[in-house]
């Protein structure tokens, strides 16, 4: 059956066997894939030794990259750049098809004889990978990342609780999307317990209450510009980004 999935168990023997891994965040990387590639790249190097490369052809906005570990990430570098000889498998997180791994390549495929490992939460995923997990109702990879560390028994320590919360709290804009909230707030809960985290000051504020200078102007051009159409019922506002810097 080509939708079926393979266990965590697979998965986790696989990871087991190797050496050194090769992890790229997706085109354009959101929180959750920023989340779910550091906590697998944690875990990896903790649990079980690895040497891991996490690389990202386009960078991450301001407040996520102000965040301690995105110093692991080697940005400005596509898989492309890499040799995949040099690794024993790929692991693919939060990316529903193979060419939006990086930079975006239209047609890309990773090469056949890379053992490739897919885990995501997106109905459109492709099932690239030599081993594949989908879950369509989880609210993120992290949610994904949750479910697979509490099965292999993974220590749920602070560094590896803020990470994944940084990609179930992105992706669910903090618990205000319809994708499965209730399970979303349930691990939230968990993961702070867990690890420990104080989730207003390591979260929730530099994450999301931390607006850039740049931001706040633009906010203050648009309603210095706001026009209001009271037969139009609307209202809209004429602003030139250049004003903004």
């Amino acid at each position: 059956m080509i939708n079926k999935n393979n266990s965590f168990e697979e998965i986790w023997h696989k990871l087991g066997k190797c050496k050194r891994v090769a992890m790229s965040l997706h085109a354009g990387p959101d929180g959750d894939s920023f989340g779910a590639c550091t906590a697998m790249k944690y875990l990896l190097e903790r649990d079980l030794g690895m040497e891991v490369t996490l690389v990202s052809y386009d960078p991450i906005e301001r407040n996520l990259a102000k965040l301690s570990f995105s110093k692991e990430v080697e940005f400005g570098k596509d898989i492309l750049d890499l040799n995949f000889k040099d690794f024993d498998a790929f692991v693919a997180l939060d990316c529903s098809a193979s060419y939006m791994l990086g930079k975006l390549k239209k047609g890309f495929r990773l090469p056949e004889d890379l053992f490739v490992i897919n885990l995501d939460h997106h109905s459109t995923n492709t099932r690239y990978g030599n081993l594949n997990y989908v879950d369509v109702d989880a609210p993120s990879a992290c949610s994904i990342l949750v479910d697979f560390f509490r099965a292999m028994n993974v220590k749920f320590d602070h560094d590896m609780c803020v990470r994944l919360l940084v990609g179930l709290c992105t992706d669910t804009g903090f618990f205000s999307y319809d994708n499965s909230v209730l399970r979303a707030l349930r691990e939230a809960v968990f993961l702070i317990e867990k690890g420990n985290v104080d989730y207003y000051n390591e979260i929730l504020l530099p994450i999301r209450m931390s607006t850039s200078l740049s931001t706040k102007k633009l906010h203050s051009l648009i309603l210095r510009n706001l026009v209001v159409n009271d037969s139009l019922h609307c209202a809209y506002s004429l602003v030139s980004l250049a004003d903004v810097n």
